[in-house]
């Protein structure tokens, strides 16, 4: 006995319409399948929306106020596809405190922190004094 696909909409199940249009479509080898949400799928697909809208601003705004070197740290990491895990191996640095570092929430990182941070991540860390 084998169980029916559910398929659904942002969390709202298919319609029977909805559910034969993908199933006519697969049928005859298409890849993808364009079908209308009703209004209830609708409203379940404006408020995941603005849920990850909110999430998104919110991680922003998280970010502007930390020190720059660690937004560095963050968005090189992400350009290399490299995880904290993969980071925290490679330094030996915990994947809590790369976190931390990451987020300015590290209020005094050592040199050799940042030092084996940015080997891994293959930048070069600059000290430079500068006018108060």
């Amino acid at each position: 006995m084998s169980k029916s696909k559910k398929w659904t909409i942002a969390g709202q199940p298919l319609t029977d319409s909805q559910a034969k249009t993908i199933k006519a479509s697969r049928k005859n080898g298409e890849p993808r399948s364009v079908i209308k949400p009703n209004a209830a799928q609708a409203r379940a697909i404006k408020k995941r929306a603005t849920l990850a809208d909110a999430e998104a601003r919110a991680i922003m705004a998280e970010m502007e106020n930390c020190p720059e070197f660690c937004k560095t740290i963050r968005l090189r990491r992400m350009e290399l596809g490299m995880t904290l895990e993969q980071l925290a191996k490679t330094t030996g640095i915990s994947k809590a405190n790369l976190s931390r570092l990451e987020w300015g929430r590290t209020t005094n990182p050592t040199l050799g922190t940042l030092r084996r941070v940015g080997e891994a991540l293959r930048l070069t860390l600059t000290v430079e004094y500068s006018p108060v």
